[in-house]
């Protein structure tokens, strides 16, 4: 059989194409949808045209996604200054700024030339252990003087720590807490601004403490890692073009030592090869809520410029559905925003061991106008109630009572309807198919769980909410028949040598090629392919493959052989960090471009983000409450 003419994906033209244009939109889109405003004590948004200083170490070089299979090689990044003055901002701290970059660009190289040097040391195939295992610092800016400040009266301090693939976080100055220069710079801004503005920009939680004791720093967003277009859509937040909406896929504890694996995590217990998760079923909210811990900010948090009123219908069970209709309507007078309502069910307490709280559903609004009003229906599966018994290898609703909640986060909901199961109901049985090899100490039940079941069933007594009956359905078993294909599939499979069937396996690193980021032959730089091995006598071509949570992780730049068609292939090194560590090289072929587009990413659940405040107070009618999504005086309440 004739091999098949390989053809490569890349443009010989480097121009900005139609398809960039269209994925930036949606990368600037999902960026304002996820920036998450934490605290405003009525500073925000600033005025348009506004003069505002901006300090920070991701000021100028925002840190826009993950490191290894988060990384994406896209054109160019927007950063925070340059959204800033893409917005009409007058920033006034160029000349630090600048200073900044100097200093960014030597500790870049100083970076380069360890990782290089100790790959050297250990060989080639060594690269990507050493590149995870000193992940990149952002350096520090020079001392900031009131000359730096321009007679501005608005600051704005980025935030930003690296994380990524490989790399565990650390708690230590510099990574979970701030560093002193850190410390000294936001001290320094709070006695000579009226108001200071902290941007977190960092790829998982850091601690909060020291940041909201300084008496100025009077608001705080979350950008997380926002994309190549993440410092236009902070822009557009800073500014009031854009009201925040987004919200919290994490629980922000208010010490490090609060979270349950503290002590033992990664580095903590010397082990960073073997990690035990002994959380068992309070992870996260799960844990806080649980164990009722007071948190800096809870799951589903996020704050708006305005103000929304959230009023739940009847709660509805049937077959294997949850049905609760929310209605949000704007009550504020000035600014369109979006409300993300979030529906949560407290399970009974006995028998299996259940969370004091799970969220089940949720929704974003569109964009309501002041006065404007929209009912949203959420709907969610019985199995968002079931617990998992490993005695039957099964999902069971088990029998008694089920509080449904419903709110804008994790501490902040309000009791819409309880559900009655009368008996045991199994939801979906499965194998076991990873059975425990280590004893795991794994948290128990908390007794504190059982007074706050009493204490929800005192209030559904007291609102005289009714129990729905629900007798939950066993879920539906998805159905693949057999097709043309895989009839075709299995034929060839079964004439395959055990050569052919392993290198199916294992794909092309079987020929000896690094399975990370070079591996991929069709697309150059992707994370590879799972064989060519069947292509001359079958006609089956490898599949390639891209890792990646924020966009195609390939090469910015490849060369192809004019006279072999092969890639002229620089491994590794050139898949990572823009092609920055790979060495110049210099073929008489044309270039071939990939400009991937980078998307946000978001640690935790892949909704993005729910929630306000953790205090509410009750609104007209049984179960009508009004949520304060502007900043209380002084911070709002502790949950």
């Amino acid at each position: 059989m004739k091999r098949r003419i390989r053809t490569f994906s890349g443009s010989r033209d480097s121009a900005v194409s139609a398809r960039e244009v269209r994925n930036r939109a949606v990368a600037l889109k999902a960026a304002e949808e996820g920036i998450a405003l934490l605290k405003n004590d009525g500073v925000l948004p600033l005025e348009k045209g506004s003069k505002v200083v901006l300090f920070g170490s991701g000021a100028g070089r925002t840190i826009k996604g993950g490191t290894g299979s988060g990384d994406v090689n896209e054109r160019e990044v927007v950063s925070i200054y340059q959204g800033m003055v893409n917005a009409g901002f007058d920033v006034t701290s160029a000349d630090w700024l600048e200073s900044f970059e100097q200093i960014y660009r030597q500790s870049r190289e100083d970076w380069k030339d360890l990782i290089l040097r100790e790959t050297g040391e250990k060989g080639a195939m060594e690269f990507f252990d050493v590149y995870a295992s000193h992940a990149y610092e952002m350096p520090a800016g020079r001392t900031i003087t009131k000359e730096d400040l321009g007679g501005a009266k608005t600051a704005v301090y980025v935030v930003s720590r690296i994380a990524g693939e490989a790399a565990d976080r650390f708690d230590r100055a510099g990574d979970y807490y701030l560093t002193e220069h850190e410390k000294e710079d936001l001290r320094f801004l709070s006695a000579n601004c009226e108001n200071v503005v902290v941007i977190l920009n960092a790829g998982g939680q850091i601690d909060l403490e020291d940041i909201l004791s300084i008496a100025n720093v009077k608001a705080i967003l979350c950008v997380v890692q926002p994309g190549m277009e993440g410092g236009n859509a902070l822009a557009h937040i800073l500014s009031g073009e854009v009201t925040p909406s987004g919200k919290l896929a994490a629980t922000w504890a208010k010490k490090y030592e609060d979270f349950p694996n503290s002590a033992s995590f990664s580095h903590n217990n010397g082990n960073v090869q073997k990690e035990k998760y002994e959380e068992g079923i309070y992870v996260g909210y799960r844990y806080f809520d649980s164990f009722q811990k007071e948190v800096e900010y809870p799951f589903g948090f996020g704050l708006s410029y305005t103000d929304f009123d959230l009023s739940a219908g009847a709660v509805t069970a049937e077959g294997s559905t949850v049905t609760v209709p929310v209605t949000v309507k704007n009550t504020g007078p000035r600014y369109a925003g979006k409300e993300v309502v979030q529906i949560y069910a407290t399970c009974p307490q006995s028998g299996l061991p259940k969370e004091y709280k799970r969220l089940c559903g949720f929704a974003k609004t569109r964009l309501l106008q002041p006065g404007d009003s929209e009912t949203l229906t959420i709907s969610f599966p019985a199995k968002a109630l079931a617990s998992f018994d490993e005695s039957r290898s099964a999902w069971v609703a088990e029998a008694g009572l089920y509080g449904i909640w419903a709110g804008n986060s994790s501490r902040n909901i309000a009791l819409v309807g309880v559900l009655e199961v009368e008996a045991d109901a199994v939801i979906e049985e499965v194998k076991h198919i990873c059975p425990l090899r280590d004893e795991l100490d794994e948290l128990v039940r908390p007794d504190a769980v059982l007074e706050l079941e009493a204490a929800w069933h005192r209030e559904a007594d007291a609102k005289e909410l009714v129990p729905v009956v629900f007798a939950p359905e066993r879920a539906a078993r998805a159905e693949f028949p057999e097709n043309e294909l895989d009839r075709k599939a299995a034929e060839v499979v079964e004439q395959l040598s055990d050569e052919e069937l392993t290198a199916m396996v294992i794909g092309e690193i079987s020929k000896g090629q690094g399975a990370l980021g070079a591996a991929g032959i069709t697309v150059p730089g992707a994370a590879g392919e799972t064989s060519g091995a069947l292509e001359d006598k079958w006609d089956v071509p490898g599949i390639s493959m891209a890792d990646g949570p924020a966009g195609l992780r390939l090469f910015k730049k490849y060369q192809v052989s004019r006279e072999t068609g092969e890639v002229y292939n620089s491994g590794l090194a050139a898949a990572l960090e823009g092609g920055f560590f790979a060495p110049e090289e210099d073929h008489p072929d044309a270039d071939t471009y990939y400009l991937s587009t980078a998307q946000p990413s978001r640690w935790g659940p892949s909704w993005r983000r729910p929630g306000t405040p953790p205090s509410w107070r009750k609104w007209a009618g049984p179960w009508r409450w009004r949520c304060r999504s502007s900043a209380w005086p002084g911070g709002w309440p502790r949950a």
